[in-house]
């Protein structure tokens, strides 16, 4: 499977990019996401919260399971900028 089947980055053009990250739900409610090739990572549902895109309500994961996220590998500069907003909340 292709990184497309996995994420993909809707945009809009004036709100910027969303990187989405599709997952299962198992039956605690955790999420299980499919990574390339046999990677799969697992999101457990309490690190989970309610955020907003355009105004709708979307299951987003929490800023501390997002800083947890970035890290084992080098940090890019994107992986930088959502960092400092995620410091901004």
């Amino acid at each position: 499977m292709g990184a497309r089947g996995v994420r993909f980055p809707p945009g809009h053009p004036t709100l910027g990019q969303v990187d989405v990250h599709a997952m299962r739900l198992d039956p605690a409610c955790d999420g299980v996401q499919q990574g390339l090739d046999d990677d799969v990572y697992l999101h457990p549902s309490e690190q989970r919260v309610v955020g907003l895109i355009d105004g709708q309500a979307v299951a987003v994961a929490s800023a501390e399971r997002a800083r947890q996220l970035r890290s084992g590998y080098r940090l890019r500069a994107v992986d930088l900028h959502d960092l400092a907003l995620l410091d901004e909340l």
